[in-house]
């Protein structure tokens, strides 16, 4: 199941909660709201919640929009482009079959290289860190918007249940009447009480139809927001296991790279004392193997978060592109039953 079918999932439920948790004293109050023969109490009944949820699903909608965060792309290419210069060999000395080989340059052309591509990774890891910060922004706004449409959506549909009480109760009283008409068929003034009744309750259950219209609204809101914020949180998790954790390990392990290399060409110019330098250095732990399998390790790793964070964005794009769509297209059809909501 992907994002999308997720959020709206979700969003059913919380949907069928809000319905099984209405209280009837809520309900009981709302009804009072309707007055049969004021057809003007049953045309504007809800038109406050109804407002408010045509406003929030703007909001939304503007927020979908005008939401686009930094586009990434020319920081992942940057990247790829100096981690795609990495070479141990350069580094080891140590001759290597596969992609990673490649032509040798000068030793203080190797140490100026990975001199500033660790600075190029200091760089990047700062980038890194303000691109979730940005994230992160966002995500708490979306927060602030679901809640506030998910409340504005309970309102609503306290109405539409009080409207279908409230058409319940009204044919209860029609049936009531048709029985005493029976008994009584030239009661005039109950017949047109009765005839005001069917009037007041076709009005009531198309003004219970127009506030499911905007329900529809909220319906197509709420899982649009959830969707954009799991896609946030995937973006989040890739940016810290593949850069923010990684980086740092590459750039340390990159620096021990860099100190053996040089301690290495120290040895070499010190010709007088290259025996005993040997020695001692055969004498202590070797480490030296373990930093280069981590060095590797957090190299693999930033490439392949590269790769799947491009992939990420592309894909929460695509999702974000869709929804703005659904939205746009509800809101027209809300408009277009504007004069039934008013």
């Amino acid at each position: 199941m992907d994002m999308e079918a997720i959020a709206f999932a979700e969003t059913e439920t919380l949907a069928s909660a809000c319905r099984e948790n209405t209280s009837s004293q809520t309900l009981e109050q709302l009804t009072e709201q309707i007055c049969v023969f004021d057809t003007q109490s049953i045309v504007t009944f809800g038109s406050g919640a109804a407002a408010e949820v045509a406003q929030a699903s703007d909001g939304v909608l503007r927020t979908i929009r005008g939401s686009q965060l930094s586009d990434p792309a020319p920081l992942l290419e940057s990247l790829g482009r100096v981690m795609g210069g990495f070479d141990p060999e350069e580094l080891t000395g140590e001759k290597k079959k596969g992609f990673f080989r490649k032509k040798a340059g000068s030793t203080d052309q190797i140490l100026e290289k990975y001199r500033k591509m660790g600075e190029e990774v200091d760089r990047a890891y700062v980038s890194m860190k303000r691109y979730e910060a940005e994230i992160q922004t966002l995500d708490q706004k979306l927060k602030a918007l679901f809640d506030s449409t998910f409340r504005t959506y309970r309102r609503l549909v306290e109405f539409i249940q009080a409207g279908e009480q409230g058409c319940g109760e009204i044919r209860e009283h029609l049936t009531n009447m048709e029985s005493s008409l029976l008994r009584n068929p030239g009661d005039a003034a109950l017949q047109m009480d009765r005839d005001s009744l069917r009037h007041a309750l076709t009005l009531l259950e198309r003004r219970v139809q127009d506030l499911r219209v905007n329900e529809i609204l909220a319906l197509q809101s709420l899982p649009a927001i959830q969707t954009m914020r799991r896609n946030n949180l995937g973006l989040i998790q890739k940016i810290d296991t593949a850069f923010l954790v990684t980086l740092p390990v590459f750039r340390q392990a990159l620096g021990q790279a860099l100190a053996r290399k040089r301690q290495q060409l120290q040895n070499q110019a010190m010709e007088a004392l290259e025996r005993r330098t040997r020695t001692a250095l055969q004498q202590r732990p070797d480490s030296g193997g373990q930093s280069q399998e981590e060095l590797e390790a957090a190299w693999h790793t930033i490439m392949d978060g590269i790769v799947q964070l491009q992939a990420l964005r592309k894909n929460a794009n695509v999702q974000q592109s869709a929804q703005e769509n659904r939205l746009a297209a509800a809101l027209r059809e809300q408009t277009g039953n504007a004069d039934g909501i008013s």
